[in-house]
């Protein structure tokens, strides 16, 4: 069947928003700031399907068993097709490729933009934009996440509000990509502008990203509300609180509490984890109507995502007993009315309880202190309790220790592959905590 005979079927017959797409009449303020990252639909078709079908039967086998999706750093579409093989090196050659349709023009042959090999699907967020980890789209059973070996193809994205693009993966052209099973392919991907998406996230010795982009650092050990998100999706709620604690001159994130509706997801060092007070609940789980999934890598990296719909989540995720959180997608329909330690939405100012404008961190991380007027979310409470005010290291001893500690080059070196605008926090923090696994970790 001709790909494009049947494509108002196929777009309208399973459809996934990977982010929110404002409306085409939306103006956006030209006063606020807004970040311009990609919208993805997916969409597959049993009419795809069997003529695909079809045309592989002369094929003996196929090695390709799972599909991912995410932001590349770029801001384009990027599309992870993982090979299982039996052999003892990976074997994916540049002859290997996929057929690929954009619009309405002729398939096309198209080679992988890279690879790379025993990498779980749950550390590859580094190759994506903000760090995400990508999104499943399709897998082949047991097969998946054997030998976690990727060749990724990349599409670009297009400027904000432009017509989208739309691309279709028919099917891999050889052994290494051919799927083996009868869903893999075909898979359709429309990418489209979007202009009021944004990263939150807080990790390592506290390290805060606004909804602007914009680094700051609070230091206190107590209890601090993260997000306080009353509207979230149409009144359900949401409010995430974080609790740090002081070592040796610095401090870290032991304990990340994420309330949806009535439900609460307490999640501690090292992957310790509370579902509404049952301790290490059966996952995956839900939470205020909402999947989610838990995954941990070598024992030390745990991380569970809250899956909001149209490729918003929620990631908790621990290393050792350092925890972080990351909002990916955030969107001005279910975050514009948010406060706390990231800001505004969007433009990430400082503003307090009662709107008012700060520009001392040490005083805005104080001013969101957990109070007794908030939600109660940690199981157990901890001291410092409100009307206490949070416990600041003395920076004259924190200076000492990290002169004690590892050396700033080797630090350097061992941070060296972190994005630029993050090196110095990993620096930090392998310097602060003498951890040179921090590093190793990567970036959130």
């Amino acid at each position: 069947m001709p790909l494009q005979s049947s494509w108002d079927q196929i777009i309208q017959s399973s459809q996934f928003r990977f982010l929110h797409k404002p409306k085409a009449a939306q103006k956006r303020p030209s006063s606020t700031s807004f970040f311009c990252f990609a919208t993805m639909k997916f969409s597959s078709s049993i009419l795809f399907a069997a003529s695909l079908f079809v045309a592989n039967l002369g094929a003996t086998f196929g090695h390709g068993v799972q599909m991912l999706t995410c932001i590349s750093p770029a801001g384009g579409l990027r599309v992870f097709i993982e090979h299982w093989h039996e052999h003892t090196a990976p074997a994916i050659s540049p002859g290997d490729t996929i057929q690929i349709q954009k619009n309405t023009e002729t398939s096309v042959p198209t080679a992988y933009t890279g690879t790379v090999f025993n990498v779980p699907e749950t550390s590859l967020g580094y190759l994506c934009k903000g760090n995400a980890i990508p999104m499943h789209i399709a897998s082949c059973g047991s097969k998946a996440d054997t030998y976690n070996d990727w060749g990724w193809f990349d599409f670009p994205s297009v400027d904000c509000n432009a017509p989208s693009d739309t691309y279709t993966i028919e099917q891999g052209n050889t052994v290494v990509f051919r799927e083996d099973c009868s869903h893999l392919y075909p898979q359709t991907f429309s990418i489209s502008g979007i202009c009021d998406a944004a990263t939150g996230r807080i990790g390592g010795d506290p390290h805060i990203q606004t909804w602007d982009k914009k680094w700051y650092d609070f230091h206190g050990q107590c209890d601090l509300v993260f997000l306080e998100n009353e509207e979230f999706n149409d009144g359900q709620g949401m409010d995430i609180h974080v609790r740090t604690t002081a070592r040796y001159q610095y401090s870290y994130i032991e304990a990340a509490a994420l309330r949806i509706g009535d439900d609460v997801l307490q999640v501690s060092s090292h992957g310790n984890y509370f579902l509404n007070a049952i301790g290490q609940a059966s996952m995956p789980a839900t939470l205020g109507g909402h999947n989610v999934t838990y995954s941990v890598d070598d024992n030390k990296k745990h991380t569970f995502v809250t899956h909001l719909g149209d490729g918003r989540n929620v990631v908790i995720q621990t290393f050792k007993d350092w925890v972080n959180v990351k909002l990916d997608a955030a969107d001005m329909k279910n975050y514009g009315n948010s406060k706390g330690l990231l800001g505004e939405f969007p433009t990430g100012d400082w503003v307090g309880r009662d709107n008012s404008i700060f520009t001392n961190a040490n005083e805005f991380g104080q001013e969101w202190q957990v109070r007794d007027t908030d939600a109660k979310l940690f199981a157990v409470n901890r001291e410092p309790q409100f009307p206490q005010k949070c416990v600041m290291p003395d920076p004259k001893s924190a200076a000492r220790r990290l002169g004690e500690s590892i050396a700033k080059a080797t630090a350097e070196r061992v941070c060296d592959h972190w994005a630029a605008d993050e090196k110095d926090l990993c620096v930090f923090d392998v310097m602060a905590s003498g951890d040179l696994e921090h590093a190793a970790a990567g970036a959130f």
